[in-house]
């Protein structure tokens, strides 16, 4: 009923129509994550009321994302109600596939349709637990933006807000393809830089929101960098100018960001959780340009104060997650996120910094995570986090705790995680160890392990 009392008919049964406020309610926000989304809060839901792909996907989603929260908090919840809710999430899964396989032979399909469905599928089997379909779905959307919004995307102002909305967001979720060991998409990621200045001339961001989508450029050109790169350590002296590049670029956007900090004027800065999280992710972006090209582990050891304050601004910004959550929700943090967040730097912590009792907390704060963070979970790298630890201080046990840091002969330089089976084997994942035992000229030494986690 509208305020004038008109009835207003909606689409969809009621259990649909519950599930669309659910998704409105709380799906919309993990999907947003720390920087709310037009596109998650606004567009989608108006999309939905006229559109049944979009519909479809969108209940979809949110009953499993209803699933998985019931499932966290009430654990003995009844097989039957769990039954009922699996069927009508590939009832509407499978409605939306066939009114996407529609739309795709239509003879003018809108692109941003056909985007937000993938995402959403991502979404899905991420919620369901299905890593390789999510993988597939999201590589599939973003070459759809990398073929047609990309090219859109130069002339800036033509671009309408859900197709603006979508390209940020592809962007964002390119950097997961790259940390799932897939092949990134190649957008455009020309770098962006603040246009305003202080008045003693130095730059500034206007807004956090430009500078977090400044930051994901430069975490994409960075990745794109180090997967050219490569993980042989061999000499590549001939990547030095790319690399001193990308160190300006991220000079630039630190001094930015610390304008729009110290600038008295702005009435946002006291949102820290946003501060938090572009500092947490400028970190680990940076420390990933400064040591990609080095040959020894060991140049880890000349960060750990980098380190250290990626787990401070790391568990602060936990904290702060933990009361806000509580108030608007009355209950703990949502058990997952549509993007990275924390959980990526407080790894590389863990597994790259060597100092025994900053690699520990790194591990301490990602147990206190979101369950889960785009396509990250947080038991599975939590236990190949102490996996790592474990070996390369195998031979240090006899030490205090704080002495045990290993030599770069003991050290892994790369884990590689995989399914060890399809998707029904949920619990256990194999991963690759390789390390150096020779120096870095000498042959890899390849161990594969197994981990569980219930």
């Amino acid at each position: 009923m509208t305020v004038d009392h008109r009835m207003v008919l909606r689409p969809g049964t009621q259990k649909e129509r519950h599930y669309l406020y659910f998704f409105c309610s709380q799906t919309a926000r993990a999907l947003s994550g720390v920087f709310e989304s037009d596109l998650w809060m606004r567009h989608l839901p108006q999309l939905s009321e006229c559109e049944p792909v979009v519909r479809h996907a969108t209940a979809a989603v949110s009953a499993a994302h209803e699933r998985a929260l019931v499932l966290q908090r009430n654990p003995s919840s009844t097989p039957e109600r769990r039954a009922a809710n699996d069927r009508f999430i590939i009832f509407h899964y499978n409605e939306a596939i066939r009114h996407l396989r529609t739309y795709l032979v239509s003879q003018n399909p809108r692109i941003d349709l056909l985007v937000i469905t993938c995402f959403l599928f991502v979404c899905l089997e991420m919620l369901n637990g299905n890593h390789k379909q999510a993988l597939d779905h999201l590589e599939a959307g973003l070459k759809i933006v990398q073929s047609v919004i990309g090219r859109l995307q130069p002339l800036g102002s033509k671009l309408g807000a859900t197709y603006l909305e979508l390209w940020k967001l592809s962007l964002r979720l390119n950097i997961q393809l790259a940390m799932n060991g897939r092949p990134m998409v190649a957008l455009d990621i020309k770098p962006t830089y603040p246009q305003v200045k202080c008045s003693h001339g130095r730059p500034v961001w206007s807004d956090p929101y430009w500078a977090q989508h400044a930051l994901y450029k430069l975490m994409n050109k960075t990745l794109m960098f180090v997967r050219s790169a490569g993980y042989e350590r061999t000499d590549r002296t001939h990547l030095k100018p790319q690399q001193e590049e990308l160190r300006k670029d991220y000079k630039t956007w630190e001094r930015a960001l610390e304008g729009y900090t110290k600038d008295a004027e702005n009435p946002q800065k006291g949102n820290r959780r946003e501060l938090l999280l572009l500092r947490t992710l400028y970190l680990v972006s940076w420390i990933w340009t400064e040591t990609c090209l080095a040959r020894q582990e060991t140049v880890f050891d000349n960060y750990n104060s980098a380190f250290a304050e990626l787990v401070h601004c790391a568990g602060q910004l936990i904290d702060i997650d933990d009361v806000t959550e509580r108030k608007s929700t009355k209950c703990g943090p949502d058990i997952f996120t549509f993007e990275i967040r924390i959980v990526t730097g407080l790894y590389y912590t863990a597994v790259r910094c060597r100092d025994p009792i900053i690699r520990r907390e790194a591990i301490r704060q990602m147990s206190r995570c979101t369950k889960q963070e785009g396509l990250w979970d947080q038991r599975i790298i939590v236990k190949i986090a102490q996996l790592v630890i474990d070996l390369e201080e195998a031979n240090l046990s006899s030490l205090d705790v704080q002495e045990r840091v290993p030599e770069d002969r003991d050290r892994i330089y790369e884990t590689i995680p995989s399914c060890t089976h399809p998707e029904d084997l949920r619990s256990t994942r194999q991963v690759v160890l390789l390390s150096k035992p020779n120096g870095p000229d000498g042959a890899w030494l390849t161990r594969v392990r197994f981990v569980e986690w219930s």
